[in-house]
């Protein structure tokens, strides 16, 4: 069998192909809308995909493993190891996925003070921001991106430098 049996292929190649023709359209008509809900369920679905393969592939390196250690030591060292291995694999998928969009949505804020007699005179202290690792992307929505602005002015910072990282992929 070339192409693998069940739904499992056409779970992973339906939302892949979603996203490609959600780019192909906006290349060829950039002013029109786009669906972004559907965008975004799109990489939700590929993310949850990629950490439930990660997984399962994590596990099926354990069976083989397992089934090494039990050949050359002659004994089943890991009984369980059958129908509860997937169950476990894919609790730990569902479980990387929730920590991934739990990380992808946290703003991390850490004051660091630095002394220095090196500032202008008349200064007595510069309050400066670094933003970095923002990750836009099409699913960032608006009140994501104003929810960091206003943290930002919060600091009342005299001066705000992007590091890196700000925009991923295409989007207006």
């Amino acid at each position: 069998r070339a192409w693998p049996q069940g739904r499992w292929p056409y779970a992973m190649v339906i939302p892949m192909a979603a996203v490609f023709w959600q780019r192909l359209s906006r290349r060829i008509n950039p002013g029109a809308s786009h669906p972004e809900f559907f965008m975004e369920a799109t990489y939700f679905w590929i993310g949850f995909v990629i950490m439930l393969s990660l997984c399962l592939a994590f596990r099926d390196a354990l069976a083989v493993a397992s089934w090494a250690l039990d050949r050359w030591r002659g004994t089943d060292l890991f009984p369980w190891f059958g129908g509860k291995s997937i169950r476990i694999a894919f609790a730990a998928g569902v479980a990387a996925f929730a920590y991934g969009l739990y990380e992808a949505r946290a703003v991390r804020i850490r004051d660091v003070v630095i002394r220095t007699d090196r500032l202008p005179a008349g200064t007595d202290r510069l309050r400066l921001v670094l933003l970095s690792d923002l990750h836009l992307n099409p699913t960032t929505g608006t009140a994501t991106i104003q929810r960091i602005v206003d943290m930002v002015n919060a600091r009342r910072p005299d001066f705000v430098f992007l590091a890196g990282d700000v925009v991923d992929g295409l989007f207006s």
